[in-house]
């Protein structure tokens, strides 16, 4: 059955499944922020491992670094399009390790948050899926299960966006009768 927020904090959709509908609170835009990163603080590297290793040089909490990653714009639970991201506490002390750091957890926190409104309506909610680039660095999914307090399955499929998409576009033309079949 469908949930309803008074608050409007998530999107609510109906499935490609029959019968089932999909619950959305999401920050708008974890990965493009880890790019806007790479491009800013690693102009000549595509390598994502010399990014991941700066991370991890980093002490937790980026030596009091904190970034809200809002560059598109606030997701759940504000919805505020007009919202831009910022880093507080800057020191002559850090380094581009630090905002990176800083980058990486803010973007958890942002999920934190998505997280716990999803809590708040669904509280049987005992795990997260962790799908996308992100998903691949295994100290990311390790700093968002700190964050949550929650274990972090990470999905084998990592563009799973995309497989959505081929599944509804494969019952589109009628190669299947649903998405669940795809």
């Amino acid at each position: 059955q469908p949930i309803f927020d008074s608050q409007k904090r998530i999107n609510l959709n109906l499935s490609s499944l029959p019968g089932k509908w999909v619950m959305e609170a999401s920050n708008m835009a974890s990965g493009s922020v880890y790019n806007w990163n790479r491009s800013l603080f690693y102009p000549d590297s595509w390598s994502y491992e010399e990014i991941n290793a700066d991370i991890l040089s980093s002490p937790p909490g980026a030596k009091g670094l904190i970034m809200l990653p809002d560059l598109g714009g606030k997701g759940c639970p504000q919805w505020d399009p007009y919202a831009r991201g910022s880093y507080h506490n800057i020191g002559f002390e850090m380094g581009r390790a630090d905002f990176s750091r800083a980058m990486l957890e803010g973007i958890a926190a942002e999920i934190g948050e998505c997280f716990q409104v999803l809590k708040d309506l669904l509280p049987t909610v005992r795990t997260v899926s962790s799908a996308g680039g992100l998903s691949s660095f295994p100290e990311f999914n390790q700093i968002l299960a700190d964050m949550l307090e929650s274990p972090i399955l990470a999905s084998p499929v990592r563009e799973t966006t995309g497989l959505g998409a081929c599944a509804l576009a494969a019952v589109a033309l009628g190669m299947y009768p649903s998405a669940g079949d795809a």
